[in-house]
């Protein structure tokens, strides 16, 4: 986490991603946002290689972002969670700036 920090100071205009952690039935991605920078529409990443996850959870470590999906529009702040549905094609702008997990099992 340090990591993505540390790059976020570096480079204001693009979202960083990291895998911190991974095994075999699950997959844990770091991601920094800095204040109006914009994660494009997206699906939910695969586990490995045409394997999907069947749950995904997306917590905010730090600031506040804005998940955005053809369903609906959440403001997630530091501490907040949520799930994101499998398939929902999706962006999330950094409303702050913003560090947050996501968590595929």
């Amino acid at each position: 986490m340090r990591e993505i920090i540390s790059e976020l100071n570096e480079c204001k205009k693009s979202p960083i991603a990291k895998v911190i952690h991974k095994g075999n039935d699950f997959k844990v991605i770091g991601l920094g946002l800095n204040k109006g920078v914009i994660l494009k529409d997206h699906n939910t990443p695969s586990l490995k290689q045409n394997v999907n996850p069947k749950n995904v959870l997306l917590l905010v470590i730090k600031g506040k972002i804005k998940y955005t999906s053809k369903h609906r529009n959440i403001i997630l702040d530091t501490y907040d969670k949520m799930e994101i549905p499998i398939n929902e094609i999706h962006a999330v702008e950094g409303i702050d700036d913003a560090v947050f997990l996501i968590i595929l099992c």
